[in-house]
């Protein structure tokens, strides 16, 4: 049995679900704006990510992880120009195992 989670929560991890600009307004990629310096790791920048996959970033806590997939989000959504419905994001922070995330992924593909 999995976990439910309203769609209004999977819309505030996902914003640019309402259109593209909004990953703009993002904290995250709002903070990395406005740093002097700004490092963004070109492996990631370069890596292709194919449709109907699952992608994972692992690392220590506080690196830069969340910030490195929103500026991925928004070169994929304006330079790769990929529908802002086939990007799906959830911090894992409060998961409790790999079932969890199973569920939501699971239900977000439902719901497109």
């Amino acid at each position: 049995m999995g976990i439910t989670i309203p769609m209004r929560d999977l819309t505030l991890l996902n914003h640019w679900w309402k259109g593209k600009e909004q990953i703009k307004e993002d904290k995250n990629i709002k903070e990395f704006e406005e740093k002097k310096y700004k490092f963004f790791s070109k492996t990631l920048k370069n890596a292709e990510l194919k449709p109907n996959n699952v992608f994972t970033l692992r690392g220590p806590r506080q690196v830069g992880k969340t910030t490195v997939i929103k500026l991925k989000i928004k070169d994929l959504l304006f330079n790769e120009k990929i529908n802002e419905n086939a990007v799906f994001f959830w911090n894992c922070d409060e998961l409790t195992d790999f079932k969890e995330l199973s569920s939501i992924i699971r239900r977000d593909a439902e719901s497109h």
